[in-house]
């Protein structure tokens, strides 16, 4: 296919005289990253435990397998495989797991983790320059009208008066030529070989009032090396109707495919090659090359997508190669990105989980727990946990610990009485919030549960026992006739005029008669009643103060009261 060549034809008018080729290119697809799953944690004494997942797909192309290296200040460490301890499959993921089993961990130790592929993957392919000459299109292609009515085309070349047309002797063009609407392959095409970079369309051959348009390309004119046509150059004025571009069918295999190289003759290899975009949403490839003289491999940093396709991509990466270089054969291949990522073992500490989880009871009710822990070179912190034994972890109580506690007191009130409960505790690696180099990890796993059996609550009989002593006394007989006896004094205690002796005599045994007036009269305390009879005109007995009696010295001597006849 042309277009995988780099032969392409564009379709958008380019306005500017003399534009550098077209080219479509975007940056390489993402992929994804399977270090972006990966998990490591360690308990800092033992071992190292890695997690990662790897999509079924992916794994059913390339399997991984993970390797990792140790390095510090001192020294590095080979490269070693992290054996599979186990793997869980599902319909779209595989989750594997291994372990590293070290005794020595100190912070200036860290691990590089890398993914490789079980099987070796390499897609190489010697190179001659001489064999495999593609030069740059030409630019700056115009149209004129000649004095005689027809029409002269002309371009220009990077080439012109460049060394390099010492090595690639005379050029040949090749021009076509057609109207807007007809394909490319229904076009005129020129061919000039005397070197000339100009070619006359005589307007007799052209149909008039119709709009055409024209392209250029080049190679070298000698037969000794194996030539490719250049791309074409941009086309004047008109917009071009491209082809179909007809795509290889696509293969199961998701290695890149149709890997080619070209030289442009002077100092740039373009390579290009196809991957599959099934392939493309898990893998990433980059082009590496080498002198066939030499042992040292170095990676084209310059790979772009060219094309993309619904089954592939094609991609692109240039090679430089250097002034007046020998033609030297080159060797590309294609290699499988590995991915890769810096694992600190001292900031991804995850520690043992807490054992010997006991609970005692004190005489006041409060539960005493003590667990231990395995000694480290760093601090911990510890959280308890507990909950009803009917219920579900999800509606438990969290209560934290200070560093390095081992031993909590769970208080009464925290618990229901007549109840039953299960208890855990859990570690994490302290670190001070100031501190930016320190112990870093999760909460280890939760230790075995213990089940706490709380007793009846002691004080409510007590308080049933006052409740039913009050009930009873205020229930009880005597204190019945008690309540009885003091109505009857209260009812004694007040006043009744028919009990006073203002009214009648010593000896006196019946009823009062209508009572005549009587004047008031002053005695040593207090004031002195007027009283009336029945029939006056008075509202109401009339009360004399003490100092208006002082007035009546007869009536302060009389002191008694008297009576009417």
């Amino acid at each position: 296919m042309e277009v995988f060549q780099g032969r392409w034809t564009p379709q958008a008018i380019n306005p500017h005289p003399n534009p550098p080729p077209p080219h479509w290119e975007t940056k390489d697809e993402e992929v994804q990253d399977i270090t972006s799953s990966l998990k490591c944690l360690t308990d800092y004494k033992y071992k190292i435990e890695c997690q990662w997942v790897e999509d079924t797909a992916a794994k059913r192309y390339i399997p991984m397998d993970l390797y990792y290296q140790r390095s510090s200040t001192v020294s590095n460490c080979s490269q070693q495989l992290c054996n599979r301890m186990g793997t869980s499959t599902t319909t779209s993921s595989t989750e594997s797991h291994c372990i590293i089993k070290n005794t020595f961990f100190a912070v200036g130790i860290e691990y590089t983790f890398t993914f490789k592929p079980k099987n070796p993957i390499s897609l190489n392919k010697s190179f001659r320059l001489m064999e495999n000459i593609k030069l740059q299109s030409p630019h700056g292609l115009t149209v004129n009208v000649t004095e005689t009515g027809d029409y002269l085309l002309s371009w220009e070349t990077i080439y012109t008066g460049n060394s390099s047309n010492i090595r690639l002797g005379t050029l040949q063009y090749e021009v076509n030529y057609k109207r807007t609407w007809e394909s490319w392959e229904n076009s005129v095409s020129e061919t000039i070989t005397g070197g000339s970079r100009q070619l006359e369309i005589n307007s007799s051959a052209l149909r008039s009032a119709d709009t055409y348009v024209a392209r250029v390309r080049m190679r070298p004119l000698q037969s000794t090396y194996r030539h490719l046509w250049s791309a074409w150059s941009s086309q004047v004025q008109w917009n071009v109707m491209t082809s179909e571009v007809d795509s290889q069918t696509a293969e199961a295999e998701v290695m890149p495919q149709n890997l080619q190289c070209t030289y442009n003759g002077i100092q740039q290899i373009e390579c290009t090659w196809e991957v599959m975009r099934e392939s493309s949403k898990y893998f990433s490839f980059k082009l590496h090359y080498k002198k066939a003289s030499s042992s040292e491999t170095q990676e084209c940093q310059t790979s772009v997508i060219v094309r993309t396709y619904p089954h592939l991509t094609v991609h692109r990466c240039n090679i430089p190669v250097p002034d007046q270089e020998d033609f030297e054969n080159y060797e590309v291949f294609l290699k499988l990105v590995n991915p890769s990522m810096k694992y600190k073992p001292y900031k991804n500490i995850k520690p043992i989980a807490p054992y010997n989880l006991t609970s005692k009871e004190l005489p006041d009710g409060r539960f005493q727990l003590e667990w231990n822990t395995i000694e480290a070179l760093y601090g911990l912190n510890y959280e308890i946990n507990y909950k009803k034994a009917d219920k579900s972890w999800e509606d438990t109580k969290v209560k934290m610990i200070p560093q390095d506690t081992r031993t909590f007191i769970l208080p009464k009130d925290s618990l229901e009485p007549s109840s039953q409960y299960l208890v855990r505790v859990r570690a994490k690696v302290y670190c001070e919030p100031t501190e930016v180099e320190c112990y870093r990890g999760p909460w280890s796993d939760w230790s075995l549960s213990v089940q706490l059996n709380t007793g009846p609550d002691k004080e409510i009989p007590i308080i049933v026992a006052c409740i039913l002593m009050v009930l009873f006394f205020i229930l009880s007989p005597a204190t019945i006739m008690l309540v009885k006896r003091k109505k009857r004094l209260w009812l004694e205690s007040i006043p009744d005029p028919a009990k006073s002796r203002l009214f009648h005599k010593d000896t006196q045994t019946a009823p009062l008669r209508p009572l005549a007036a009587i004047e008031p009269v002053t005695l040593e305390e207090g004031n002195i009643c007027k009283v009336v009879t029945a029939g006056s005109s008075a509202a109401s007995p009339q009360v004399t103060p003490r100092v208006k009696a002082k007035l009546t010295p007869r009536r302060r001597r009389n002191r008694t009261t008297l009576l009417p006849q």
